[in-house]
């Protein structure tokens, strides 16, 4: 049992080697890793985060270097240990203002399905996301009904339902500004 444990989680440490090199931003989390390699084609780009959720008295996430490492499970130089128990390991540019347009070039480029987790990160003190239910709301960037508040910093939102799910920050000129999601 521990040799398989060992073993899966060298296989992760892998993928989160080639998700870190290789080429947006999606957060990927899924119950098990078997449901997880189950087949499903996945499409991984830069910018993507994982979320690995585990009990931290019992493991941990370990990044090798390279295939050396990885293939023979040698942790003894790695280049990060993650060990909160919920941690987000990827390259996010996070949910702060960019240019007006970035975040819906951002969602328009994305398939989101049911069941699926959005990770906001950003200064608590700076920002904050409201989810919304309309339009009018989302376009005129008022919360006047909010569906959710989110405020510390680093908020996992998971999409139950089917539809258009609005993102907004309450920070006046921020939203204005392009801070505002809409995802279908």
């Amino acid at each position: 049992m521990a040799k398989t444990t060992g073993r899966i989680l060298c296989l992760v440490m892998f993928v989160m080697i080639y998700l870190l090199s290789c080429c947006s931003a999606t957060t990927a989390k899924d119950d098990t890793f078997n449901d997880w390699f189950g087949g499903v084609h996945k499409e991984y780009h830069v910018g993507d985060s994982l979320i690995f959720e585990y009990d931290p008295s019992i493991n941990d996430v370990t990044q090798v270097s390279g295939s050396l490492e990885y293939e023979f499970c040698d942790s003894s130089s790695p280049k990060a240990v993650y060990n909160t128990g919920h941690d987000v390991v990827g390259d996010s540019k996070g949910w702060s203002v960019y240019d007006s347009d970035f975040f819906n070039k951002w969602s328009e480029e994305k398939e989101f399905h049911v069941g699926d987790v959005l990770f906001f990160e950003y200064e608590n003190e700076i920002n904050d996301v409201y989810e919304i239910s309309g339009d009018l709301e989302f376009l005129a960037c008022q919360p006047f009904s909010p569906v959710a508040v989110h405020k510390t910093g680093h908020d996992l939102v998971r999409l139950t339902e089917p539809g258009v799910h609005y993102f907004i920050t309450s920070h006046s000129g921020h939203c204005e500004a392009g801070l505002k999601l809409r995802v279908v």
